[in-house]
């Protein structure tokens, strides 16, 4: 507080460099007081106003600050909690801006007025408006841009619209790709676009492009990785925006008119649902099938070709288990931890105590902090479910591996035993590539997108339903058993080991999404009303018998957990 009135006071006496000087230490050290460092990142804009710094005097600064939220939290109350502070944060900053109109709507929060309240806001940082079309529009090709900054060499994003973007019939469409940040497109992605334009992180480059581009559609592959694309998308650049499932959330954002999504990724009673229950703020676009697929790898390491000795290096010298475990059944879970969630220690905390043959193995974070934070809440979960001398032995097969190279990666989810898919919110690459390894992938699908990408992988791959049985769990006390049954059981894992490697080669360079996303965009553009988008809910007679069992199995859940 002292220091934001010193820097308050020198800035009003306008001495700017010392009201700098003393605003970036309170800045250092005002933690998580976010009230207050509203009010200093208020007086800093002031600053750089005055020094002509138009990219630290954006307004859009301050709303970055109002929308952090912590990447991995202590426990599931935390996350209420977390969610709390942010709606205070944004209410705080509100204020600060001039709507032009009557007010903010008062009452009981509801789930979007935040997000209203943060167009609101967005739109007093005065975006560019469109400014019309060429002369001759009708005759010209009309322009799709895609954008992301997840679009380098590699990258997951990049990889889920490559084929999309490369196969765009450039007769009727210009595709221009703007990647945002430092990484330069990947090479496919580069020979494909009619022009890939770098903005680095300049905001108001950014805007300016999407502006001139004069764009029939705007595509953004994500809005929730970082938070340029995120304050981005509060803009009307395109008549028809849309949102990929590289984030599988939705918007919550009026700018953003379509939601690309699946039909066996979505809930099977979706369709029941009406339009009041939907989490989704946005149209949303079910394209048949899978929905997902990405470019299959080559030359890929093989475990099966290594030696022993080579095995022995890989886990001991690149991914760092201790030697007493080398031989014990590998429980691995691939995913970065912010992916996580508390609900999620429940598995870990049985897996340690249902296989004392077994290790745990999960992959650290980039920052130290995080997989400290992760260790200490599992510990906890560990030690509260079996108290504090049976926890600890418990807890000492739980082992955090370091970040490899993609090869090591691949390596080690082929030699791993197990392989553990994250709840409520799991991932489509990683999972990708476990399925490609063969090694058996468990999964609890959740009622929305974020939890089930793969189920459908595996409805893609599934010729037998022993994969389902085994691999695809009803509850969390059915996930555990899954798991440790397959980890047990040799013979089990063998066996659905080899029926997910005769069909993993399903779910890459899969035709029909591409085909799926070609004729949605044929269709929101209505430049070749013969290829009409296809019927959402069309599918095949196996894929029908199986959401059929799925309904039942709910139906049938729901009504017991009723009379209980």
């Amino acid at each position: 507080m002292a220091l934001n009135n010193l820097g308050a006071g020198l800035l009003t006496g306008g001495h700017w460099t010392e009201a700098e000087e003393v605003l970036k230490v309170a800045v250092h050290i005002m933690g998580n007081d976010h009230v207050m460092g509203d009010k200093v990142f208020f007086n800093l804009g002031s600053v750089y106003a005055e020094e002509a710094n138009p990219d630290l005097s954006d307004p859009s600064a301050l709303m970055r600050i109002a929308l952090l939220v912590p990447p991995v939290s202590n426990s599931s109350s935390e996350i209420m909690k977390i969610r709390k502070l942010f709606e205070q944060r944004v209410r705080a900053i509100v204020h600060m801006a001039d709507f032009g109109c009557e007010g903010i709507e008062d009452g009981v929060l509801q789930d979007l007025l935040v997000i209203e309240e943060l167009y609101e806001l967005r739109k007093t940082i005065r975006p560019l408006k469109n400014s019309g079309r060429l002369d001759g529009f009708g005759s010209r090709k009309k322009r799709i841009c895609f954008i992301s900054s997840l679009f380098g060499e590699g990258e997951p994003h990049g990889l889920l619209l490559q084929d999309v973007i490369s196969n765009i019939d450039n007769r009727y469409y210009d595709v221009y790709v703007v990647v945002i940040g430092g990484e330069q497109a990947g090479d496919m992605i580069d020979k494909s676009a009619y022009a890939v334009i770098a903005v680095g992180y300049d905001w108001r480059l950014a805007r300016r492009t999407l502006n001139e581009l004069q764009l029939d559609a705007l595509v953004f592959a994500e809005m929730q990785n970082e938070a340029m694309s995120h304050m981005l998308g509060f803009g009307r650049f395109a008549p028809v925006q849309i949102l990929a499932m590289g984030s599988p959330v939705t918007s919550g954002n009026p700018s953003i008119d379509y939601f690309v999504s699946c039909s066996r990724s979505e809930h099977p009673l979706l369709t029941m649902l009406d339009e009041s229950e939907s989490h989704y703020s946005e149209q949303l676009v079910l394209l048949e099938g899978l929905g997902i697929s990405y470019p299959r790898p080559f030359h890929l390491p093989q475990a099966a070709h290594l030696s022993s000795p080579e095995r022995d290096k890989i886990w001991l010298v690149d991914l760092r288990l201790p030697s007493k475990f080398l031989h014990f059944r590998k429980y691995t879970c691939p995913q970065h931890l912010f992916k996580l969630h508390p609900d999620f220690d429940a598995v870990i905390s049985r897996m340690l105590a249902g296989d004392e043959g077994g290790v745990v193995l999960l992959q650290s974070a980039e920052s130290g902090r995080k997989t400290g934070m992760v260790r200490r809440r599992i510990s906890r979960h560990v030690v509260q479910d079996f108290g504090e001398k049976a926890g600890s032995d418990f807890l000492k097969r739980l082992v955090f591996i370091p970040r490899v190279t993609s090869d090591v990666f691949h390596v080690l989810l082929q030699m791993s035993s197990v392989l553990l898919h994250p709840f409520p919110f799991g991932g489509s690459k990683t999972s990708s590539d476990a399925i490609l390894s063969g090694t058996p992938l468990v999964t609890l699908p959740t009622p929305y997108l974020r939890g089930r990408m793969v189920l459908a992988q595996y409805f893609e791959i599934m010729d037998d339903v022993q994969v389902y049985d085994c691999c695809v769990a009803a509850s969390v006390t059915d996930y555990i058993y899954k798991a440790l049954r397959l980890g047990i059981n040799d013979a089990l894992s063998y066996g659905v080991k080899e029926l997910i490697g005769r069909g993993a080669g399903k779910i890459f360079d899969n035709e029909s999404v591409r085909l799926e996303w070609l004729a949605f965009l044929d269709s929101v553009l209505k430049k070749s009303p013969e290829l009409p988008l296809q019927d959402p809910l069309k599918f095949s007679r196996h894929d029908s018998e199986v959401l059929q069992n799925l309904q039942r199995r709910w139906i049938e859940d729901t009504q017991v957990s009723v009379h209980d």
